[in-house]
């Protein structure tokens, strides 16, 4: 079962702070936009998702508009009924180039099989959109993703997790995860497991590559290591009992390692 970044950078989306009058206008123009944005995507369609994308569109993960499309079909395949919501945070930018920043957040159901996972995710993204065309439209040009988390239940009562992680660490730095289970082991036994993965189109966490292991605490207490060189991670988590699964994947970025003559 195929999910990652796709479930929530595919999520479609998007700093500065908007100071004056003139900006507060362009929040709600572009408020606008992305709920027309929201509601092609809500209602899988593809054509009307790609008409907000420029030609040469590239975001942070390396995807390009056709590579985007590309891993939407991949969502869209086993996800019914999806619902995504999106909030403009800020907008910055003058004549016809404008940074956006935003939260989105997606709602649905993943089939996979006999087996349906509920799916909640959020993804924070900044965003650079151009007027082009006759029209003066405003499209989608980059995007980066500074922040996103998914998780998929599934079961009569999934465990409830508690997690603390950071979401920006430094290349080669060692980081805490703490997932902490809402239940005592005593009253609800599971099993627990903690991958990391890079980020990137062609290693797409899932739900099978997370490893089980009978918990004897109360949750996941691990130490991981960040890569020498600056690549956004996917760190998920699985839980299993009797009653249910949780899986979380969220991601972790990695960023350059400041220099000695910075630190100085």
């Amino acid at each position: 079962m195929k999910k990652s970044y796709s479930i929530l950078s595919c999520a479609l989306l998007f700093s500065a702070l908007a100071t004056s009058v003139a900006q507060a206008a362009s929040q709600q123009e572009f408020q606008d936009l992305v709920q027309q944005m929201d509601q092609q995507a809500s209602e899988k369609n593809m054509q009307g998702v790609l008409e907000f994308y420029r030609k040469d569109f590239k975001s942070g993960d390396g995807l390009n508009r056709e590579a985007t499309a590309k891993a939407l079909e991949s969502l869209w395949k086993n996800l019914e009924k999806p619902q995504y919501k999106t909030e403009v945070l800020s907008v910055m930018g003058e004549g016809n180039r404008t940074l956006v920043k935003a939260k989105t957040s997606l709602v649905g159901s993943l089939k996979e099989g006999d087996t349906s996972f509920a799916l909640t995710g959020e993804t924070e993204t900044l965003s650079r959109f151009e007027r082009l065309g006759a029209n003066n439209a405003w499209q989608l040009v980059k995007q980066e993703v500074l922040a996103e988390r998914s998780m998929l239940t599934s079961g009569k009562e999934p465990p409830k997790v508690s997690l603390s992680l950071p979401s920006k660490v430094a290349a080669g730095s060692t980081y805490t995860v703490e997932a902490v289970l809402d239940k005592s082991l005593r009253d609800s036994p599971a099993l627990g497991g903690i991958n990391q993965t890079p980020l990137t189109a062609s290693a797409i966490p899932n739900v099978g590559s997370v490893n089980l292991n009978l918990l004897s605490s109360g949750g996941i207490f691990a130490s991981n290591k960040a890569p020498k060189s600056p690549q956004d991670q996917a760190v998920s988590l699985r839980f299993v009992n009797t009653t249910g699964t949780t899986f979380i994947t969220q991601r972790v970025k990695v960023t350059a390692k400041p220099s000695k003559k910075a630190k100085e």
